[in-house]
């Protein structure tokens, strides 16, 4: 049996309905459709929820580029200090230097206020939104790592899903504060003791979103990583799990802030653990 490439074709959400999605995969020399595995998403899905490296790569470069200009500006206080600047102003600006002191300060001052207004405001506005745009594209790329890593570690799906439409998805809300971003590396890397926690893989000097979800679905996570020896009814139950928090029949039922209260969940996993239960986001 041949797979074809993970980013999925468009038609297979053709009919809408709750119909379980497909793929079309080649076996025995015929073209067949089958239920596409988990973490498999559409080119659609692709595009809409992350941002292509080469875009991503591109647009901070630019982003760099703009902010490494501001570097050589001076602060217009400074300049009042430099008497060369002050001679070369007085020419310029046709200042009167044998006019009173307070004359003299009034003019220096509605002209400073004037660069101020024309040069100095713009430009620091410029640079605020170029900065928001640098952290709005950073915090994109960590949400999707964090959702990939998730749904390659068998994390509940319900979780890599927003709640309510343009809502942030609960296992980025859970996760989120577990990184930082790194200056001079340029990427999100996990958070350590000592500022960020050092890779096992060798391959990055640090952990990885990635890595370190994996290594938390296997550990503190357990608990919302879905059972592969669930059947599909059950699989179906916890996928659709409505109703207040609590025990019912054998589901752990959790809200959204009992589940990032650490301190609370890891008494509820003990307690699953125990009495055999399945926690379930509500």
């Amino acid at each position: 049996m041949r797979w074809f490439h993970p980013f999925l074709d468009e038609g297979e959400a053709a009919g809408g309905g709750a119909a379980t999605p497909t793929i079309k995969v080649q076996h025995a020399g015929a073209e067949i459709e089958v239920p596409r595995p988990a973490g498999y998403f559409t080119q659609s899905e692709v595009s809409e929820k992350f941002v292509a490296k080469a875009t991503h790569d591109a647009t901070m470069a630019s982003m760099r580029t703009q902010l490494e200009k501001t570097k050589t500006l001076k602060n217009p206080d400074d300049l009042l200090g430099d008497d060369s600047f002050k001679t070369r102003a007085m020419e310029a600006w046709g200042l009167n230097p044998n006019a009173t002191q307070k004359q003299f300060n009034e003019q220096l001052e509605r002209t400073r206020k004037e660069i101020l207004d024309r040069e100095v405001q713009p430009r620091e506005m410029k640079l605020t939104q170029a900065q928001e745009k640098i952290g709005k594209l950073r915090n994109k790329d960590l949400y999707g790592q964090i959702i990939q890593g998730a749904a390659a570690a068998g994390i509940n799906k319900d979780l890599l899903k927003p709640t309510t439409k343009g809502g942030t998805p609960m296992i980025v809300s859970m996760l989120r504060d577990a990184f930082d971003f790194s200056e001079e590396h340029d990427s999100h890397f996990a958070k350590g003791a000592n500022g960020f926690a050092y890779s096992q893989t060798g391959e990055t000097p640090y952990m990885t979103p990635g890595e370190f979800i994996t290594a938390w679905a296997a550990g503190d996570g357990k608990g919302f990583v879905t059972s592969e020896r669930q059947s599909g009814a059950e699989a179906s139950t916890a996928k659709g799990a409505e109703g207040t928090p609590g025990q019912v029949g054998k589901e752990l039922r959790l809200t959204a802030d009992q589940l990032r209260d650490i301190s609370f969940f890891k008494k509820m996993q003990e307690k699953a653990a125990k009495e055999g239960l399945t926690i379930v986001p509500v």
